[in-house]
């Protein structure tokens, strides 16, 4: 019962931006949003993370991959939790 009243909402917005034609456009905004929230949450934590920072100083570019993968990942998941499955 939970499930349906929270999956309603969704499809009625989603077929009114469908029959206004206006879908595209939304779609285009959001991924946009998502991208410049992704870039500037990784910039952030490649600034901070001090695993991240030690191997740059070091030129360990397997261990900075290995940590921007993390980074990414981690990034990504919190982004689409907050825009894209809510």
């Amino acid at each position: 019962m939970k499930l349906a009243s929270t999956i309603e909402p969704s499809r009625v917005t989603y077929q009114e931006l469908l029959n206004s034609g206006e879908l595209e456009n939304h779609l285009v905004d959001t991924q946009t949003i998502v991208e410049d929230e992704l870039e500037m949450i990784i910039e952030r934590e490649k600034q901070t993370d001090l695993e991240y920072l030690k191997a740059q100083e070091q030129g360990d570019f397997m261990t900075m991959i290995g940590l921007l993968n993390n980074i990414q990942m981690c990034a990504e998941e919190q982004v689409f939790r907050q825009r894209i499955f809510c």
